[in-house]
């Protein structure tokens, strides 16, 4: 093989390891993902978490509705999560960020937490926005009578809120009272963890340095009649 056809294969080879994409090329694996400890349960499906930076945030579990504390087996839901995330360094698969919270699917050692409160029991499936997935986890764990579905007047938790509204500041803190933790009462409009000064969280969330610029989600366009 003479010099010239070396050269040749050599430019090929570099040019084709230039072309295959890099971990830097798949953004997602970045966006989509926040590491976070968990520093207070606040229910079956929302909870605190606190960034290696120190910025602490309200993480609302996707896909799944955990009973309020006021209903039967809302403490119980409560603490079999807490029991698995409390104080333990999780992942959060990011959905959507609202003014108020984080969305997201909450892994920890590798499991799916969010089936897993709905498979024990501990959780409907989300009427609003849930996947196959979900409802059929939903399915055996009710035909199994598993937790919640020993009551076979389970009241769903969004049927529950109409009558009884729940609001996050004072869901955190029953949280801090059940766990035996004294603090101040602050109402709502107030409260430091929850005060809405009309930043949004996307925002605030990306300059804090925890995730990437996230994409707005994208609107489904109607099918035409």
């Amino acid at each position: 093989m003479n010099r010239y056809v070396k050269k040749v294969l050599t430019i090929i080879a570099v040019s084709s390891a230039m072309m295959v994409p890099t971990a830097d090329a798949r953004p997602w694996t970045r966006q989509n993902y926040l590491t976070c400890q968990v520093t207070l349960v606040l229910s079956g499906n929302y909870f605190m978490c606190q960034t290696r930076k120190g910025n602490e945030y309200l993480i609302k579990m996707a896909d799944i509705e955990a009973p309020e504390i006021g209903q039967y087996y809302g403490k119980e839901s409560r603490n079999y999560l807490k029991s698995i995330i409390s104080g333990k360094k999780i992942s959060i698969k990011v959905r959507d960020v609202t003014s108020k919270y984080v969305v997201g699917e909450l892994y920890f050692q590798r499991q799916n937490i969010n089936r897993e409160m709905i498979r024990q029991g501990y959780a409907w499936a989300d009427r609003n926005n849930s996947s196959s997935i979900y409802l059929r986890i939903e399915r055996d764990a009710h035909s199994y009578g598993f937790g919640l579905w020993e009551d076979v007047d389970a009241v769903y938790p969004a049927d529950y809120r109409e009558e009884n509204p729940v609001n996050i500041t004072t869901l955190k803190q029953t949280a801090l009272k059940l766990d035996g933790i004294k603090t101040k009462v602050l109402p709502a409009e107030t409260s430091p963890a929850f005060e809405d000064d009309g930043s949004d969280l996307r925002e605030q969330i990306t300059l804090n340095g925890d995730l990437p610029p996230l994409r707005p989600k994208e609107k489904t366009a109607r099918p035409q009649q």
